[in-house]
């Protein structure tokens, strides 16, 4: 009686499915080779028709929305300086007269003019002239109250995001970089990289352990040395903290030698894909295609939400500056949040997808 033997199936070289040598007990039935067998590439279609429609409902709700807020806001009454008689510095009959002084501000008699320039005493932050410059410890808490509190810190990150965009740029450009070299190395060093991964984070999260064992000491020495400048208490939290991350420590090694036939396993598995990736170059071109859509949608997505958030009324008060959005906004407002978020993940989704038949393609 001759005993069938059962081959690999991986036309492209790659990790074997099943063999003779596989052992039942480690990877199950071994499957028999089938010329005929083309992988999961057959018979597809969509199996999400009732999310599809919901998500082009959802399309043509944030649209109609986008469009109410594009007539009824202006994303520069959230920005702009806005004078006693409610116009707007810098713009319209005030182009010439970007700032707002305020010679009462501290008196919260009016809310100021529109000047071209700030006089002397006074700092320009925003297109607002202040009193004080932004080291004051009064400066934050004033500007907070011409602007409101969330604005600032709106107002701040953009401005951060404008001021740095050419280096945001460049450590893009420089991660992409360096992911090539990576996927390289990965084709022929795979297993070298995967343990030198793991060995590394063992050693970082040991050195780091050591270090706040080290930092605990020295509290402590220092405390029992000069106990009136010096407290036990931080000794102890930091004695605490070693021993939390001591315990991660000692986690994550019984989890690597618990698992060291998974790990070399994966390094398998992420040499195969280098090898694929090696054979479909423009794949790594899908992650920076998935950023230009996110880009342009978020853009969009973006200006609909500022528009909506601007719908609301100013009221102005002195000094003081509040807005208003009614409550139906307010829902549409979050409606707005939850879209974006399917967006964004949709397009990701969509990434992945394509990644995933591509390889199946190529595997099969």
């Amino acid at each position: 009686m001759t005993k069938t033997n059962e081959v690999e199936c991986s036309p492209q070289g790659g990790l074997p499915i099943a063999s003779s040598s596989s052992k039942p007990r480690d990877y199950g039935k071994p499957i028999p080779y089938d010329s005929d067998f083309k992988g999961p590439m057959g018979k597809r279609s969509c199996t999400d028709c009732c999310c599809c429609l919901a998500f082009f409902v959802a399309i043509v709700g944030f649209v109609v929305i986008a469009c109410y807020g594009f007539a009824t806001g202006d994303p520069r009454r959230m920005v702009y300086p806005l004078d006693q008689h409610g116009a707007f510095c810098g713009i319209g009959n005030h182009s010439s007269r970007p700032y707002l002084y305020n010679p009462y501000l501290l008196t919260n008699q009016s809310a100021g003019d529109c000047v071209s320039a700030c006089p002397l005493g006074t700092n320009n932050y925003l297109g607002r002239c202040l009193p004080f410059n932004a080291t004051n410890p009064q400066f934050h808490e004033l500007l907070g109250q011409v602007m409101g509190g969330w604005l600032n810190v709106l107002s701040r990150g953009v401005s951060d995001i404008m001021a740095t965009w050419y280096l945001i740029l460049i450590f893009l450009f420089v991660a992409m970089v360096l992911s090539f070299v990576w996927i390289c190395l990965l084709r022929c060093l795979a297993g070298v990289l995967v343990w030198l991964s793991v060995l590394g984070a063992v050693i970082v999260l040991g050195a780091v352990t050591g270090v706040v064992w080290y930092q605990g000491y020295s509290k402590y020495q220092a405390s029992i040395s000069d106990p009136t400048h010096h407290s036990s208490t931080d000794a102890y939290l930091i004695f605490a903290l070693a021993g939390v991350l001591t315990l991660l420590w000692v986690i994550l090694l019984l989890v690597i030698l618990a698992m060291c036939k998974r790990i070399r396993l994966a390094a398998q598995i992420i040499q195969e894909t280098s090898r694929a990736v090696g054979s479909m170059v423009l794949i790594v071109f899908l992650p920076v295609w998935m950023f230009v859509c996110i880009t342009i949608v978020g853009a969009f997505w973006l200006v609909g939400v500022l528009f909506v958030l601007s719908s609301g009324t100013i009221t102005v008060n002195g000094a003081h500056r509040s807005f208003h959005i009614s409550w139906p906004m307010r829902y549409l407002f979050i409606y707005c949040i939850f879209f974006g978020f399917w967006v964004m993940w949709f397009i990701r989704g969509l990434t992945q997808f394509t990644i995933a038949g591509a390889i199946s393609t190529w595997y099969f």
